[in-house]
């Protein structure tokens, strides 16, 4: 937590209220889901 915290400069209670959306989107980018990864590069 603290490693991701340093990365990404914001802190703990904002990753806390947004863990369910960093987790699908980490799942999203790591695994073959294509269609939903090309999606979120328009987005992120």
């Amino acid at each position: 937590m603290k490693e991701l915290e340093e990365l990404a400069s914001v802190s703990r209670k904002t990753i806390e209220r947004n863990r369910k959306y960093i987790i699908a989107v980490t799942i999203i980018l790591s695994e073959q889901f294509y269609y939903l990864r090309d999606y979120l590069k328009g987005r992120l």
